[in-house]
């Protein structure tokens, strides 16, 4: 399974967010999408997912494109935990995460799952989400600029969990956010 955005652009409220974003995320893979506050993060996900248009460019599931009409046969075999997770349904992020892996989830979505989290909740996290790529799920994440994460990333070895990380601020213009 891979996640593909081809030269994406999104914009908001009359202003562009990003312009000619290019990334894939393959199976067992885990692809980080870093970001100030209102720079795009949550609408990047949901036009990955289908729930918002891009302006421009393409995105796509395993080859398939993403449109209105395969949004909803492609979800099947996706997982999203926004920001505002089911905090009602779930006692920590953990368990959504752990969740999504029990259920199979071939490509995950994950909205700053490590903000606002101690230490050892993101490192539990992070274990979480390696349980996902060692499954074969391809995972792309959201976080902001000041997050830690890239410490936690580094206690876990290469051989355990591939990231790549892209910074939307390089596909902003001076007009955008």
């Amino acid at each position: 399974m891979k996640v593909e955005l081809k030269d994406g652009s999104v914009l908001s409220h009359g202003r562009q967010l990003f312009k000619g974003l290019s990334f894939v995320a393959h199976s067992g893979e885990v692809v980080c999408i870093v970001g100030g506050r209102g720079s795009g993060k949550t609408l990047l996900l949901r036009a990955l997912m289908g729930m918002w248009p891009l302006d421009e460019g393409v995105a796509s599931v395993d080859g398939a494109v993403v449109t209105p009409r395969s949004a909803p046969y492609l979800r099947k075999d996706m997982g999203y935990v926004p920001q505002d997770w089911p905090r009602d349904a779930y006692d920590d992020i953990v368990d959504v995460v752990l969740e999504m892996a029990e259920r199979g989830c071939q490509v995950a979505f994950l909205d700053e799952p490590l903000t606002g989290q101690d230490d050892t909740t993101r490192q539990t996290v992070l274990q979480a989400v390696r349980k996902m790529v060692d499954e074969g799920a391809a995972v792309v994440l959201t976080c902001s600029e000041g997050d830690r994460l890239v410490g936690h990333v580094q206690g876990l070895s290469e051989s355990q969990m591939s990231f790549k990380f892209v910074e939307l601020w390089k596909y902003q213009s001076s007009d955008s956010v």
